[in-house]
């Protein structure tokens, strides 16, 4: 039996197979796969637990709610389940890492919605990316200034000599 797993708006937005195992999102493709208990990407990746109907991240905040889930966060209403898309084939499963001990489960909703989740985006980035991207950020926050000064100037205005 496909078992549908809705998001904190009450959007189905992915579901488990028929072998209790592969999870896809809605348009057919394959992101995750269950085992004892533990949710991992094809490359291997552990991302959370699926517990009493919750798949709940590594930080203990709820992602996504099976129908028949138990205590947890306020549901919210169930829309009305889309078509499922053709399932894309699934990839070969990577050794898995290891699972981190689960901690407490919280009766919080996770801020990170099912395709980041899935994409395993949640991670904390090196501060080397992190200082990269800020640098990048600046950068891009300089040129539209500079544009936005350059653009406001009368006509005839001479900036540099």
């Amino acid at each position: 039996m496909i078992v549908d797993l809705w998001n904190k708006h009450g959007q189905a937005v992915a579901y488990v197979d028929n072998d209790k195992e592969s999870i896809f999102m809605r348009d057919g493709t394959p992101v995750a796969w269950l085992w004892e208990g533990g949710v991992y990407t094809y490359r291997g990746k552990f991302l959370g637990w699926l517990y009493e109907g919750w798949i709940f991240g590594r930080d203990g905040k709820c992602v996504l709610f099976m129908e028949r889930s138990q205590p947890g966060p306020v549901k919210p209403f169930r829309m009305a389940a889309e078509d499922r898309g053709d399932q894309a084939l699934r990839p070969s499963r990577e050794s898995r890492d290891s699972a981190v001990r689960r901690p407490g489960r919280e009766q919080l909703w996770s801020s990170t919605d099912a395709l980041s989740f899935f994409a395993n985006k949640t991670r904390h980035r090196p501060a080397a990316l992190q200082y990269a991207r800020l640098s990048l950020y600046f950068k891009i926050l300089w040129q539209c200034t500079v544009s936005i000064v350059v653009c406001s100037a009368s006509p005839g205005t001479t900036f540099l000599t």
